[in-house]
């Protein structure tokens, strides 16, 4: 993984030769997270159902 090298922090350069560069991981891997469940939790078509009466097993809204 490519990580900004950070001149002035030679300890924090060793450490990501060393271990890799974990925050720059962790940000990747939530991104990747965040894309998926935007996929598996798309609630489109619920919010563009019309207003009409609720469907079989709905509870009826209050002055309907």
């Amino acid at each position: 993984m490519e990580y900004a090298v950070r001149g002035d922090a030679p300890i924090y350069d060793t450490l990501i030769e060393e271990r890799g560069d974990v925050p720059a991981d962790v940000r990747q891997v939530a991104e990747e997270t965040i894309r998926r469940m935007s996929l598996a939790m798309d609630f489109s078509s619920v919010r563009g159902r019309p207003s009409g009466p609720p469907g079989p097993g709905l509870p009826r809204r209050p002055g309907t």
